[in-house]
């Protein structure tokens, strides 16, 4: 068995931080966007990288009346108890680009290297906060499994808006076969209030992060979690005095912890993220050239998520 890496994107444009009022913060980056994504599609060509692109359902739409009936939303306290959708334009996509990505789906599923097409929810909401339930879980998932099917694809995988698991047995059950866990740091069981501290620490120091067994991976309900290994860190804020080297560095061992042990080594980010800094592409071109030079030894493959949950149920038949 060979090593494996796995890359997955959080797809969302304003979507995945409206609540943050992200669509100010981040407006350079939206602003961007398409252009983002084109470069990142070159390079992923370049390299012949398929991912497993977690797509929020709302950008499969080109436009929208802002009425979803038949997607459920919760009402959290930390939003002021207000409608989900209040920021749903709804218009098109030539009108509000930072709200539609139609456009952006398409050239995914036009790319020369298969890619996946997952969910990140129809519109990011937080399914482990405890004020979403079970039922609304389900019809942000099954929305989007419909919108897919209309438009001739499977959506199997599943990543979780701010990496807040939930209603897996339900989930599973709507036909989702995979979805990314938390990265298994060796900072886990120290008291939260200090883990963002080690998590700076984890990212400076440049330590290997977690590898994983495919034959060990957690499965229940007929779902099978592929934890992070690394986010690859963005450059906003305090972000930008991390070196480079340091992110580089990180996911070469990473990638050789997974060679040396037949392992799975799982990265990801944010698309919008490479609007930070010229950097984040020099830093991923680094990983993916490192990658590619492993793959040509033999030594290691890319697969997509829901291939890795394949490849998982072959290996128990």
């Amino acid at each position: 068995m060979k090593a494996l890496f796995v890359l997955s994107l959080d797809t969302e444009l304003a979507w995945g931080t409206f609540d943050k009022k992200g669509f100010i913060t981040y407006k350079y980056h939206f602003d961007h966007y398409r252009l983002l994504i084109n470069r990142l599609i070159e390079l992923l060509e370049r390299y012949s990288i398929k991912a497993t692109w977690a797509f929020v359902g709302h950008l499969f739409l080109d436009q929208c009346t802002g009425i979803h009936q038949n997607v459920l939303s919760p009402k959290y306290h930390w939003f002021n108890n207000e409608d989900w959708h209040k920021y749903d334009p709804g218009t098109g996509l030539k009108r509000d680009p930072y709200w539609y990505g139609k456009d952006i789906l398409d050239k995914v599923r036009s790319m020369k290297i298969k890619q996946e097409i997952g969910t990140h929810t129809f519109s990011h909401v937080i399914i482990g906060d405890k004020e979403c339930t079970a039922k609304i879980a389900v019809s942000q998932i099954m929305n989007c499994i419909k919108l897919g099917a209309k438009l001739g694809f499977d959506v199997e995988s599943l990543v979780f808006p701010r990496n807040k698991i939930g209603y897996l047995k339900e989930i599973a059950a709507c036909g989702i076969k995979t979805f990314r866990g938390t990265e298994k740091n060796w900072y886990r069981k120290t008291p939260r209030g200090l883990q963002p501290l080690f998590s700076m620490v984890d990212r400076i120091s440049g330590i290997t992060p977690p590898v994983y067994q495919l034959s060990e991976l957690p499965y229940q309900y007929d779902i099978l979690e592929i934890p992070a290994s690394q986010f690859l860190t963005r450059y906003d804020g305090m972000r930008k005095f991390l070196p480079s080297l340091v992110r580089i560095i990180k996911a070469k061992k990473g990638i050789k912890s997974a060679i040396k042990r037949k392992a799975i080594y799982h990265l990801w980010f944010h698309p919008f993220n490479l609007g930070s800094s010229e950097k984040m592409f020099y830093a991923i071109e680094e990983i993916l050239k490192y990658f590619s030079r492993e793959r040509t030894k033999g030594n290691i493959e890319n697969l997509t998520m829901t291939e890795i949950y394949h490849e998982y149920k072959k290996l128990h038949q």
